[in-house]
């Protein structure tokens, strides 16, 4: 979605819809949303707690049915974060903390693999763990994939490659094209068509 210096990204199948990411505070996600028919989203994906990506999480969490929400586990001393997460709890919203090896059916059309976090626990000592820890997916529909890296640094990436992940279609380029992300080594392993 057009959100600025954030992500939004909505994901539709004939079966399901999958919000990741909730932009940035000054942007009206909600009537976006509205304005696309979107009424129920069966999955929301919080990567990471930095206000550029869930800056308007409660909003879509108190505005909409939403089945599952989903983020890395890693609190932030924010305001936005204890806000998204009183929001999962004021309104039942099943929560489900992302971790690698996870799959996600989509129906018929899709899956969804978790790649970060990782199973054995938080990455920590990075230059920024909340990056670092931000949920990446790898959404698989027939034959092309995208994967979905959130604010994902080098040492995620670098975590990502001993998954033995391959080439992928399309890639949402981590941290909005941050020098800390888009290695070398992990781009000429996931060699996408695309790069958003």
């Amino acid at each position: 979605l057009d959100v600025g210096q954030g992500d939004a990204i909505l994901i539709s199948t004939d079966e399901k819809t999958v919000l990741i990411d909730a932009a940035d505070r000054h942007v009206d996600l909600v009537d976006q949303l509205k304005l696309l028919g979107v009424e129920t989203l069966d999955l929301v994906v919080g990567t990471h707690a930095h206000a550029d990506h869930i800056g308007r999480m409660e909003d879509v969490l108190r505005t909409f049915d939403v089945k599952l929400y989903m983020d890395s586990g890693l609190p932030h001393t924010t305001a936005v974060y204890s806000n998204t997460m009183a929001a999962v709890e004021d309104e039942g919203i099943p929560y489900k903390t992302a971790k690698g090896g996870t799959i996600l059916n989509l129906g018929d059309e899709a899956i969804f693999t978790v790649l970060s976090p990782p199973p054995e626990g938080l990455l920590s000592g990075t230059r920024s763990d909340l990056n670092s820890n931000s949920v990446v997916l790898l959404l698989e529909h027939e034959d092309i994939s995208f994967l979905f890296t959130g604010d994902a640094e080098e040492p995620t990436e670098h975590r990502i490659l001993q998954t033995g992940i391959g080439e992928v279609d399309v890639l949402k380029v981590a941290h909005h094209g941050s020098g800390h992300s888009s290695a070398l080594d992990f781009l000429e392993v996931v060699h996408p068509d695309v790069a958003l």
